[in-house]
């Protein structure tokens, strides 16, 4: 599975124009 969505709520990704990164 993919953790992507929780990652991002948990706010330890970012996702902007450039893509998916880690903060």
């Amino acid at each position: 599975k993919r953790a992507i969505g929780r990652l991002y709520k948990e706010g330890i990704i970012i996702i902007d124009n450039k893509g998916i990164k880690l903060k």
